[in-house]
């Protein structure tokens, strides 16, 4: 599973198919997607989309670049699908995501020292070493980490 969760990572700039994981696996696709929900409790392109969310969260909070222009570098030509897949999964449309983000104090060296950024961190690097790292944890972040 991290061996296929890598390769999401290495290719979250383009739209990749079930039956690409389940190959690169060396799995058939039903038995990759058992494997993978019960490891991480999410479909393998719900993690790909989670994935996707987190990068444009990265985006929104340290570039000016435009929505659109986000989800194309992430793969995704529609940028309405896009926003409407970035909502669903962080309970805030992009927009509010943007301004929370403008809104909130300091630059990145406070952002990282406070207390529910490092809690985070030192949860990310115990599941790092020994099993997949629920992303859900990591999404509400201001994009600070990548799983």
């Amino acid at each position: 599973m991290e061996k296929t969760i890598r390769y999401m990572q290495d290719n979250i700039n383009t739209m990749i198919r079930l039956d690409e994981l389940s190959g690169y696996a060396r799995l058939s696709t039903s038995h990759y997607s058992a494997i993978f929900r019960a490891k991480t409790g999410y479909s393998p392109i719900e993690y790909f989309n989670q994935l996707k969310v987190q990068k444009a969260c990265q985006y929104i909070s340290f570039t000016t670049m435009s929505i659109k222009n986000i989800a194309l570098s992430l793969g995704i030509e529609d940028q309405y699908y896009f926003t409407r897949m970035f909502t669903k999964l962080m309970g805030i449309s992009h927009y509010e995501y943007r301004k929370k983000v403008k809104a909130s104090p300091g630059n990145i060296e406070e952002k990282v020292a406070s207390v529910k950024v490092k809690e985070r961190i030192n949860i990310y690097l115990k599941f790092k070493y020994q099993a997949i790292a629920p992303i859900s944890y990591f999404l509400p972040m201001t994009g600070i980490l990548s799983v």
